[in-house]
């Protein structure tokens, strides 16, 4: 847990887990704990068969929190970062484990104040690897046991896409989907960019059926979309014409042409002849501005 969530009694819940997988206890005394943090195992101390030590920065803390009442160690000096380097030391100083873990992807990015912590999820990666590990289960981790997979008809609902830094008159929106086959209640579910602030709050009431999506904009209600095609994307409103700009410098007037509007035309329709008139037109505006004839210069 290397960034645990704010919380109103102020507990540190920081902490490192060690678990043995060998179907006996493990000494680890004299075993370091070294990279960002640093922490000595007391002599004899020993790990349980398939079970954990937990090393924490405010071993009470974490205790009364958890409900621990042993197998808690600390406190380690200095604080564990967003990212860093962990390392897991013999009583002879070999190195045993080694680990480089980060906030950002493609490591679980969820664990970054959310108060979940990250956890070995896929061991035969090895730990070095950063497909091994992923969020916790449930908020705020799982020290001194095993993180569980707790079934929820939420699973079934991802980001499906994401709509941001728009322009007018478009509105920043979020599409969520249910890839399950069973309707899931969103009430009471948020929305937010930070973790420790709630954005948005859904509703009462909002159901996303199966197999559907749903759509959230900016500043507009949570409302569920259906479509026989299975296409639920809205299309955008075009952007208006840009208007004209005048450039205009010492001794120079300029009124420079804008750019066409890009326009999907097919290959083999003929040009637009409104546009060619306009065209000739300004052209020759221009020229009886100027009083310039058009065949000055010509041989």
């Amino acid at each position: 847990m290397y960034k645990p969530a704010d919380r109103a009694d102020k507990r540190n819940l920081e902490f490192i887990e060690l678990y043995n997988s060998n179907p006996w206890p493990e000494d680890i005394g004299g075993y370091q704990i070294a990279g960002d943090v640093q922490y000595t195992f007391p002599a004899s101390t020993k790990i349980p068969a398939l079970g954990s030590v937990v090393v924490a920065a405010v071993p009470a803390d974490v205790q009364a929190v958890y409900s621990l009442t042993t197998n808690v160690f600390g406190p380690c000096s200095n604080s564990l970062k967003t990212s860093g380097t962990l390392r897991l030391h013999d009583e002879q100083g070999s190195v045993l484990l080694a680990l480089e873990y980060d906030s950002a992807a493609p490591w679980p990015m969820g664990a970054d104040g959310t108060g979940h912590s990250i956890v070995l999820a896929r061991a035969s990666y090895g730990e070095a690897d950063a497909r091994a590990w992923d969020r916790s289960d449930t908020t705020g981790g799982s020290p001194g046991r095993a993180d569980t997979n707790t079934p929820s008809l939420l699973r079934n609902v991802v980001l499906n896409e994401v709509l941001a830094r728009t322009d007018p008159p478009l509105v920043d929106s979020i599409e969520l989907y249910n890839h399950g086959n069973s309707p899931v209640s969103l009430a009471g579910c948020t929305l937010s960019d930070r973790p420790d602030q709630d954005k948005f709050v859904i509703p009462a009431g909002v159901v996303i059926p199966a197999r559907v999506r749903l759509l959230h904009r900016s500043g507009a209600r949570v409302r569920t979309e259906r479509s026989g095609r299975n296409d639920l994307f809205q299309e955008p409103r075009r952007h208006a014409r840009p208007r004209r700009a005048a450039l205009r410098s010492a001794g120079e007037r300029r009124r420079p042409r804008a750019p066409p509007r890009r326009r999907e035309l097919d290959p083999a329709a003929e040009p637009d002849a409104r546009f060619s008139q306009r065209r000739a037109a300004r052209q020759r505006r221009r020229v009886q501005r100027n009083h310039v004839s058009p065949d000055i210069g010509r041989r």
